[in-house]
């Protein structure tokens, strides 16, 4: 994240590099294949299961998800998508998804805690980063696919074709 803030306009005499491994919960270290399932609570049995961790605001690029969603939809007709997190996008994601003719695909939980979440992204076939910091992370830890913009950091974490697919911002 330095070289993105310098490369921005941040003054490097005032930048360092702040490290919060330390902030990623506990649970999103633990096995993958031992974490408690939400698919029973989300009522989606063994349907291809499309997540992503994000606050609801625009720098996080959350409204992209409702094209992703339709577009997988069209060749994957009984996929869903659950979205963790709130934020002020919450009804424009639930309106653009209503005008797509997919808002009972996409599930809108709000926050939740870490536990629950640490299962979402364990239980999902595939996870989406558009524009993510440390739900990145805890995505990586999970073992689960990530397909993520190629935007911000997110090639320093992710290896192209080995542990997700890197595509460009917006595809």
């Amino acid at each position: 994240n330095l070289e993105f803030g310098i490369s921005n306009g941040a003054a490097p005499e005032h930048s360092v590099v702040v490290r919060y491994g330390n902030l990623v919960h506990p649970v999103h270290y633990s096995d993958p294949t031992g974490r408690h399932s939400v698919r029973a609570e989300l009522g989606v049995s063994d349907r291809p299961l499309i997540a992503m961790v994000s606050r609801l605001e625009p720098v996080k690029l959350v409204v992209d998800v409702v094209d992703v969603l339709r577009k997988v939809v069209d060749e994957v007709p009984d996929a869903v998508c659950c979205l963790a997190g709130d934020g002020s996008q919450r009804s424009d994601l639930e309106d653009a998804a209503q005008a797509a003719g997919i808002r009972d695909r996409l599930l809108l939980v709000g926050n939740r805690p870490q536990e629950w979440i640490a299962g979402l992204i364990a239980d999902a076939d595939v996870l989406l980063a558009t524009c993510l910091g440390r739900a990145l992370v805890e995505s990586c830890l999970s073992g689960t696919p990530v397909v993520a913009y190629d935007y911000e950091w997110h090639t320093e974490l992710l290896m192209n074709e080995l542990t997700g697919q890197v595509v460009p911002a917006g595809e």
